[in-house]
């Protein structure tokens, strides 16, 4: 029993040694492994905010928290810290021969789609 309460107090004992000396001092996102955005520091624009945040009314912000706020063919996506950016809709469909962009075969009613995402007849 001795044994077994040792190993486990070694085991949280490094647990908690590598979350308090972390190279970066623990202070990094989950979502996609950057650092934590700073909320409400003043700005001038986008880039002086840590993304994903956007510069609004002088202050770092989240660029959206429901679809309505990203205007027409956008969507807000909120990421598990609570951060929403707009992306762009992606078309349902087979899109026409001559469409910009396709992923695969199914997107172009021709059946074909290029190396370069174009629909090719």
């Amino acid at each position: 029993m001795s044994r077994f309460l040792v190993l486990l107090l070694g085991a949280f004992a490094a647990a908690w040694l590598a979350a308090t000396f972390a190279p970066d001092g623990g202070a990094r996102a989950d979502w996609f492994n950057e650092p934590r955005p700073t909320m409400g520091l003043a700005c001038t624009r986008d880039s002086e905010c840590t993304s994903p945040l956007v510069c609004r009314s002088g202050r770092c912000r989240s660029e959206c928290a429901e679809n309505r706020d990203c205007g027409v063919g956008r969507h807000c996506t909120v990421n598990p810290v609570g951060i929403g950016r707009c992306e762009v809709d992606q078309p349902s469909g087979p899109l026409p021969p001559d469409a910009a962009y396709c992923v695969s075969a199914r997107d172009c009613t021709s059946g074909a789609c290029g190396r370069d995402n174009q629909c090719r007849g």
